[in-house]
């Protein structure tokens, strides 16, 4: 799920839209779940933080795409 309805239906609520949030949301759509995921920030960043992802990460994010 994506976004915000008052009318949502959520089997799974997420806080923190970090890196372990996102990922663990898309694997949970991915399973089927409806998931809400909140981030306190008001505003996206297109600033990335990570300088390098470890080759356990890489294979975790070709899974889940």
């Amino acid at each position: 799920m994506v976004g915000h309805t008052r009318d949502a239906q959520t089997d799974i609520a997420i806080i923190g839209g970090g890196p372990v949030g996102v990922m663990l949301a898309l694997a949970l759509l991915n399973c089927g779940r409806q998931v809400s995921l909140f981030e306190s920030r008001g505003t996206r960043t297109t600033i990335s933080r990570p300088l390098a992802l470890s080759c356990g990460s890489c294979q975790l994010l070709e899974r889940v795409h």
